[in-house]
């Protein structure tokens, strides 16, 4: 399988215009710092297929998603944490898990991982998004 080695990047921040275009990977450590006061930029790897991989970065946290196989996965960074808080993430305020809510810091490394699925499959924590619906637990993607 041929993996893409760019990703699509766009700019969700207050009084910016929203941009979206392809990045290739030496540009995003400096994308990644742009949030730093408000608003979130959003990296998405293998835009549309499977695998692919969308990392939200705001002013002090990040957030995680992988999808292989049809599922999809998020970065967990608190097990024990409960309930939910508000992210403004792609331009609007979403309620998102306070289990899989990231220091901003940690997506950095996933990204810079990028096209190495193998690495970013077995190198941080992943869980099920759909863990309450299913029947069974999803597949364990660290195989």
């Amino acid at each position: 399988m041929n993996l893409p080695d760019e990703l699509e990047f766009e700019d969700w921040r207050p009084g910016q215009p929203h941009r979206s275009r392809l990045v290739p990977m030496a540009e995003v450590p400096v994308l990644y710092e742009l949030p730093k006061e408000a608003g979130s930029v959003l990296f998405t790897w293998n835009v549309c297929g499977d695998p692919a991989m969308i990392i939200g970065v705001g002013a002090d946290w990040s957030v995680a998603t992988l999808m292989i196989d049809g599922y999809w996965y998020s970065y967990v960074f608190d097990e024990e944490a409960s309930g939910y808080i508000p992210l403004d993430l792609c331009g609007q305020t979403s309620e998102w898990p306070r289990s899989e809510l990231l220091p901003r810091s940690a997506a950095l490394p996933i990204l810079m991982l990028v096209p190495d699925l193998t690495s970013i499959r077995r190198g941080f924590p992943w869980r099920s998004q759909w863990r309450h619906e299913e029947t069974e637990p999803a597949p364990d993607i660290t195989l």
